[in-house]
């Protein structure tokens, strides 16, 4: 299955920020290493241990997930601080966050350091910060361009070097230079660096078709404006910047949505000469990244229940997941910066009041058993358009025209998010004991275990719509107890006592979590 719009991104909408190449010369100048960019070696190409659920040999997968958001919509009376806030009452842990080089170069390099001061004091950490965005001096932006506009296209100088003799960062490849500030800024609280904003968007999908054989051109990418050998040189520039200021830290591509344009950054260089190997550009866009990073949107490729939504995420993840095995691009962690879903019933479109809180709940225990590094909510709160399912997809009713915080209402995706988030957070996949459940076809579920207490998500497999129901039993050493999908706003449950070892449970379209006293 190839996935013709997910690439998507909405015109017109501002994140809150608080949050021309050429080919010639020699590629990065660095001195003492055969790449000559500073990297020694063939860079990204090891296993760092990031992909897949990361079982140790207990059993028992990775612990840590990023349950992020987008904060999405601005409110003028709200700054990024207020917004966080919000966020951490729907049990957001982590923000993905929006630094472009013409907000520092208005406000200065350090405009965000007391909002990420902000967010740990709130909880949050390892956020996600995509860098887009150059500044209009250092941009190949024509003259005029707006600043929004800005992030659409890519910066000037992307082939000086990378490096001077001495090893410091080349203030004249201006990507480079704006890289190295923001990451020695902000590594203390950014920890996943996603470069640039989904680069491969198109307004036809039929284009990216052409992808599988031929180069991703200038011309095809209209929010990016380059070509797929200057994303590869922008991956370049970041990881090496990366590994010499920020050694701690991950590179992501930028919310990939189609696996042809995977497909070609795996294949090329970042040689302007037709993306061919040489001496000075020895390695594939293969070597220079650690975590693929991507955007889901399960209204775009498919029209029925949350579990058809579920899968196409999965199917997603597996189609890239093919170009990698490919081209043997080993160990890569997997992220995804964008997903939604709308809970405002849309005609013709996969939504609904029950479709996006079940969609949220199951695509992030999925995300989660998958070994996947986080998700990236969609947004913290809804827009004011009732007819755009983008602008239906958030934790709260909008904010957007709000005068005071406290007249901020949760909604159902965000009393959802709070319920996952409480139960899964710091959460390890028991690998055996998710395959021993052996649930039958009309029922889906994992098995975590949370500060050594068991914790099962369970839930029946919707078909056409939400309205369906499934009898399992579930084998049970003891008392359990229950909690629907709502309780992450009241904190109730219900007291469950197991009959003959098992509880005999009534399981609907709606997830619940069956926890160990």
């Amino acid at each position: 299955m190839r996935f013709r719009s997910l690439a998507l991104l909405i015109p017109g909408l501002l994140f809150t920020v608080l949050a021309c190449s050429s080919g010639e010369g020699d590629a990065d100048g660095g001195a003492g290493d055969a790449d000559n960019d500073g990297l020694g070696g063939a860079p990204g190409l090891e296993d760092p241990g990031l992909g897949g659920p990361g079982d140790d040999g207990t059993g028992y997968g990775r612990a840590s997930f990023r349950f992020g958001a987008n904060l999405g919509h601005p409110n003028p009376n709200f700054d990024d601080a207020t917004m966080s806030d919000l966020a951490a009452e729907s049990g957001v842990r982590s923000i993905r966050i929006k630094y472009p080089e013409y907000h520092f170069a208005e406000w200065g390099q350090e405009i965000e350091v007391n909002d990420a001061k902000h967010y740990a004091s709130v909880g949050m950490s390892e956020h996600a910060a995509f860098l887009i965005g150059m500044s209009a001096e250092h941009s190949t932006a024509p003259g005029g361009t707006p600043s929004w506009e800005l992030d659409y296209w890519i910066p000037a100088n992307l082939y000086e070097p990378i490096f001077l003799e001495d090893g410091e960062v080349n203030p004249d490849n201006y990507f480079a230079a704006y890289v190295a500030a923001t990451m020695e800024t902000y590594s203390p609280w950014v920890k996943y660096w996603e470069i640039w904003n989904e680069p491969d968007w198109v307004s036809d999908w039929q284009v990216t078709e052409t992808w599988w054989d031929e180069p991703p051109t200038k011309a095809q990418l209209p929010r990016f404006n380059g070509s797929i050998f200057d994303y590869v040189r922008m991956l370049r520039i970041a990881y090496a910047v990366k590994e010499k200021v920020a050694p701690d830290t991950y590179v992501m591509t930028g919310g990939l949505g189609y696996s042809s344009f995977l497909s070609a950054l795996l294949r090329y260089t970042d040689n302007p000469d037709g993306g061919a190997v040489s001496e000075a550009y020895p390695h594939t866009g293969a070597a220079y990244f650690d975590v693929l990073s991507f955007h889901h949107y399960p209204h775009l490729v498919e029209d029925g229940s949350s579990d058809a939504g579920l899968d196409s995420f999965s199917q997603h993840r597996d189609d890239l997941l093919a170009e990698l095995d490919k081209a043997k691009a080993v160990g890569k962690g997997w992220m995804v910066t964008e997903n939604g879903a709308s809970q405002r019933a849309i005609d013709g479109v996969a939504s609904g009041p029950a479709y996006g809180p079940n969609y949220l709940v199951k695509s992030m225990a999925w995300a989660k058993a998958e070994g996947f590094l986080g998700i990236d909510w969609f947004t913290l709160s809804d827009g004011d358009d009732a007819s755009d399912p983008f602008a239906n997809m958030g934790l709260y009713h909008a904010l957007g025209s709000l005068s005071s915080v406290d007249q901020a209402e949760i909604q159902m995706n965000g009393v959802a998010y709070s319920t996952v988030s409480r139960f899964l957070a710091g959460a390890r996949l028991d690998i055996q004991g998710t395959e021993d459940l052996n649930l039958p076809e009309t029922a889906r579920g994992y098995l975590f275990e949370q500060d050594e207490k068991q914790v099962h998500v369970l839930w029946a497999r919707t078909d056409d719509d939400e309205e369906v129901a499934a009898t399992i039993s579930l084998p049970v050493d003891g008392a359990r107890r229950l909690h629907a999908l709502d309780s992450g706003a009241s904190g109730t449950g219900v007291e469950l006592a197991p009959v003959d070892g098992a509880l005999q449970l009534e399981l609907t379209g709606a997830p619940i979590f069956v926890i160990e006293p």
